[in-house]
């Protein structure tokens, strides 16, 4: 697989979608539309892209109707009107989940809808769960930190690009990479689809979530949230880890029926990399708590 050749996968995947744009600032967030059924929000890690979600839409688009954000300043999203600042987390999170609020709002008009999110997509998802409190129906956080845990940093160096590098020479720096912040799969074991997705994404993000990983952001929206919640971390998930078991307590305290889900042998991308687990884990989710039929509506045209 080439630097710039797009696998087949994703293109058969991206090829079942519809594209929607909604405003972002003087731009537009895109987003993609896939199945039919209740809707469904997914929102993607930190310098992502809809392809975070590659092996969950397939799980799920002959259920429910999904709707899959690039999130403004990463994929095929603008960035949006207003600084993402290091100094103001809350403000600037809140900010953002206003641009992803407008866009649901005008795609999903009148309907309640199961809300997921993915690392930063579920700091997002917080901020959107709690603006729309009584128009959430679930809402599933995947490799979630942000909950004022202590968090050492990372356990190994990220490796940089350098210009001359070869194809391989930069897919090897990706698998690196992945390995320390995304999977814990072996770098030399990692598939180079993931080596793919990760370069591409990684080129195309303007906007550095990074730092909210050791902050309370998280936590503070989640108390305004009273959606159902559930909970997934991979057992060997860098950004929860040492602390993973102070993780699940905050959320236990705020959400004592919260469903709570620890995978072994899984790192962050816990999606992809124990993709059966977590599609099982996500249908039930929005399954369980999913609007009636007579509700849900038949799909609109996304034309």
């Amino acid at each position: 697989m080439s630097g710039t050749d797009v696998p087949q996968e994703v293109e058969r995947i991206r090829a079942r979608s519809v594209e929607r744009t909604m405003p972002c600032g003087e731009g537009r967030m895109v987003w993609r539309v896939w199945g039919a059924g209740p809707p469904a929000v997914l929102l993607h890690g930190g310098s992502g892209s809809w392809t975070h979600w590659l092996r969950t839409i397939p799980a799920l688009e002959n259920k429910f109707r999904l709707y899959v954000a690039d999130i403004p300043g990463m994929g095929d999203s603008d960035l949006p009107p207003f600084a993402y600042d290091s100094d103001r987390l809350q403000e600037s999170t809140d900010r953002l989940a206003e641009v992803v609020c407008a866009g649901i709002a005008e795609l999903i008009p009148d309907e309640r809808y199961g809300l997921v999110g993915f690392s930063f997509g579920s700091v997002m998802g917080g901020y959107v769960a709690a603006r729309h409190n009584d128009r959430i129906t679930s809402f599933t956080t995947i490799g979630a930190a942000a909950l004022g845990v202590p968090w050492p940093g990372l356990t190994g160096s990220l490796r940089s690009l350098e210009d001359g590098m070869t194809t391989d020479e930069i897919m090897a720096v990706q698998r690196h990479n992945l390995h320390v912040i995304m999977l814990s799969t072996p770098p030399d074991d990692i598939d180079d689809l993931a080596a793919w997705l990760q370069s591409e994404n990684t080129r195309r993000a303007r906007i550095r979530s990074h730092m909210v990983a050791p902050s309370d952001i998280l936590r503070r929206a989640l108390e305004r949230v009273d959606a159902p919640l559930t909970a997934i971390w991979g057992r060997e998930d860098v950004f929860a880890n040492p602390n993973l078991a102070e993780r699940v307590q905050v959320v236990t305290d705020m959400h004592p029926s919260a469903a709570v889900h620890i995978l072994d042998g899984v790192g962050h991308w816990a999606m992809y990399e124990g993709a059966n687990q977590v599609n099982d884990l996500v249908l039930a989710a929005l399954s369980r708590h999913s609007p009636p039929s007579s509700e849900a509506g038949a799909l609109r045209s996304t034309a």
